[in-house]
């Protein structure tokens, strides 16, 4: 009988592991305990058409997700997507190098510096260079104060929240550098796929299945280990565990496991969560896809106008959303959905002071407590190994997706890396 394999998460890394070990001959089971997808998962708008509950897009690097892709044979395709920057209580294009000729927060000098800074990064090929440099150090003493305080502080801040300052260099790094070969001459170019990642996700889970992958709804609560084998609560006789979670929730499952030094470990990764709200309007707001703000003081860290890049008509309505990533202990991360619902519509109207709210109506909110691991100086070196001291137990989540951002290309990718440690282990034990 085939060796079997726990897959604790239905995210991306757990369903794309779960398909790279029943390739190799392993019998998996996976167990969700909310929405198949995770952070990717979606809702239904009102004409029927499936959306992100949190904005998303993909690279023309993305290599793993097309392959993934064009194995299923899903349809995607790349577009124009056009970017812009508020500032001074204006709305300015920001996507392109002829823009950043025309943007009056920088000097001449400044924009200089700003346009090298861009380059090395773009052409720069080893991080390590950068992970022992605070990003906030590097880029204040590369760019100067006013590019920093203009462009990079707000940026830092949007992702990061108040841990803005504790940013590794290299992962500004991964950011600028992965963007930077997905454009085309003076645009950047996104993709999507045809009916969302929904379909990605309901495509997988029918091949998943069609292979014998049992996936079962349940939050695990403990594991346990008896007579060589592994039980996940009433689930039993696995030969390997993977954790595709957060670490804090499987260090709250593990509970049982001495784990000693390797908890300790975890415990250095902090996390910010996500609340991202999507409305929908009779009207656009305006013609970008991707509004970065240079300024801190409102209650979002960005607004993102899907309609601008997937046309309307799929949907019979403008749509967009509005985010932040913030502390567990923040206050608007405890407001009620309400309360966040308000100070998002009141920020709104001071970036667009003529746009008329009347039409906005909001249609689905979304709040994760562990939407991004705070990627700090010296991040590879802080994070334990996959493989736990419990031989036999693995843990695979985002926290390993680095210096390049979560995305579900490196998901992909990183759930390739952990079927195949899986695997030589259960070859070996």
């Amino acid at each position: 009988m085939p060796k079997k394999v726990g897959i604790v998460g239905g995210g991306i890394t757990g369903l794309a592991t779960a398909l790279e070990l029943v390739k190799k001959g392993y019998a998996v089971s996976v167990f969700e305990g909310e929405k198949i997808g995770g952070l990717a998962s979606s809702f239904k708008t009102k004409k029927g058409e499936f959306l992100e509950e949190t904005y998303h897009h993909m690279f023309k690097t993305d290599l793993e997700l097309i392959s993934l892709l064009e194995e299923l044979g899903l349809k995607y395709e790349f577009r124009k997507a056009t970017m812009g920057f508020y500032w001074n209580n204006k709305v300015f294009d920001f996507g392109t190098e002829s823009s950043l000729l025309f943007f009056p927060g920088l000097n001449f000098i400044d924009k200089i510096r700003f346009g090298l800074c861009i380059l090395y990064l773009r052409f720069e090929n080893d991080w390590r260079k950068l992970e022992e440099i605070k990003a906030a150090d590097w880029l204040r003493k590369v760019c100067g104060e006013n590019v920093f305080n203009t462009i990079w502080l707000p940026l830092l801040r949007t992702k990061f929240g108040s841990k803005a300052e504790k940013v590794s260099m290299s992962w500004i790094w991964g950011r600028i550098n992965l963007r930077a070969k997905s454009r085309g001459i003076n645009k950047e170019l996104l993709g999507y796929i045809d009916g969302s990642m929904q379909k990605l996700f309901e495509k997988l889970v029918s091949v998943l299945k069609e292979k014998g992958v049992e996936i079962t709804k349940s939050k695990i609560m403990s594991i346990k280990r008896r007579n060589g084998k592994f039980f996940l609560d009433a689930f039993g006789g696995f030969d390997s565990i993977v954790f595709t979670v957060p670490f804090p929730i499987f260090l709250n499952i593990t509970k049982s496991f001495r784990l000693d030094s390797y908890a300790k470990k975890i415990l250095g990764v902090d996390y910010l969560g996500v609340q991202c709200m999507t409305f929908e309007s009779e009207k656009p707001l305006s013609s970008i896809y991707w509004l970065n703000l240079g300024t801190n003081e409102l209650p979002f860290g960005g607004i993102i106008e899907h309609t601008n890049f997937i046309p309307k008509e799929r949907y019979g309505t403008h749509l967009f959303y509005l985010f932040n990533y913030c502390s567990w202990d923040d206050k608007i991360f405890n407001d009620s959905e309400q309360t966040v619902e308000k100070k998002y519509l009141d920020g709104l109207k001071k970036v667009f002071p003529e746009a008329d709210l009347s039409s906005i109506k909001k249609i689905n909110f979304f709040r994760n407590r562990f939407a991004t691991p705070i990627y700090a100086v010296n991040h590879s070196k802080k994070i334990p190994p996959m493989e736990t001291p419990v031989k036999g137990v693995f843990v695979s989540n985002t926290a390993y997706i680095y210096p390049f951002d979560r995305s579900l290309n490196y998901s992909i990718e990183l759930a390739k890396k952990t079927a195949e440690k899986v695997g030589s282990f259960l070859e070996h034990c």
